[in-house]
């Protein structure tokens, strides 16, 4: 398994190639899920920790649960995108390629987890879940967490581009495949929120009720994390 993991983080091309070729596909598939579930499972850890431990908990189980669903409605719409742009690949192969940039993406959650974890008591001043997070930290903590996932989510690119012949249908496909995971994690993500909670609320509900959607909610993290508040966001925004 070490062997494997190693292989996932330094050496993608390897990974990818295995992939297309569909060669002992079970046990990478095996050790890019374990990979994937403690990668994200850790980092819902640490970031539901910047509020509380019952947060954490809660966010522990929700972002491995956000991927899975993603990975689930994603792999069928890339099957059918890499078909019409001429590199089509049989769907066992192509979900375990997609598996394993999950995977590797996962890797650098874990490597950046110091970085989620120390970021909210420097700016707060105060130890991870020793008092109620100030809303101005909840911001930038949420924005922290999003800047992120897109660099993990640069990670399992590269795996993807090692996945695929080079031609000039290439990059319109892993553009298409971006579109399409970032739609569906986004909306996943929101659909299970909260994963830190709003600072003014003392208890933190296990879901929140549909209200706009993601991409709104990236608009409005970022204009917080600023300092820009509307009307809506008198009570410390909205995740």
């Amino acid at each position: 398994m070490i062997d494997t993991i190693t292989m996932i983080s330094s050496n993608p091309g390897a990974a990818a190639v295995r992939c297309r070729n569909e060669d002992r596909l079970i046990p990478l598939v095996k050790t890019s899920l374990l990979v994937m579930l403690s990668g994200t499972g850790a980092f819902g850890l640490v970031l539901g920790g910047t509020r509380d431990w019952t947060q954490a908990l809660a966010t522990l189980a929700k972002l491995p649960l956000v991927w899975v669903v993603t990975l689930a409605v994603s792999a069928p719409a890339f099957y059918a995108i890499a078909a019409v742009l001429g590199q089509p690949l049989r769907l066992r192969a192509l979900s375990a390629l997609t598996l394993v940039a999950t995977a590797r993406a996962s890797l650098v959650l874990l490597a950046l987890l110091p970085v989620l974890a120390l970021v909210p008591d420097i700016l707060s001043g105060s130890f991870v879940g020793s008092s109620r997070m100030h809303p101005d930290v909840y911001h930038k903590v949420t924005l922290l967490s999003a800047v992120i996932f897109a660099a993990s989510g640069l990670a399992a690119l590269g795996v993807l581009l090692r996945g695929f012949q080079r031609a000039p249908s290439t990059w319109p496909l892993l553009g298409l495949f971006t579109l399409t995971f970032f739609f569906v994690a986004g909306q996943t993500a929101w659909s299970l929120r909260p994963f830190v909670g709003r600072p003014a609320q003392h208890e933190v509900p296990l879901l929140r009720t549909p209200e706009g959607t993601f991409l709104e909610a990236v608009a409005t993290g970022y204009d917080s994390a600023r300092g820009r508040y509307d009307a809506c966001q008198s009570e410390y925004g909205c995740e």
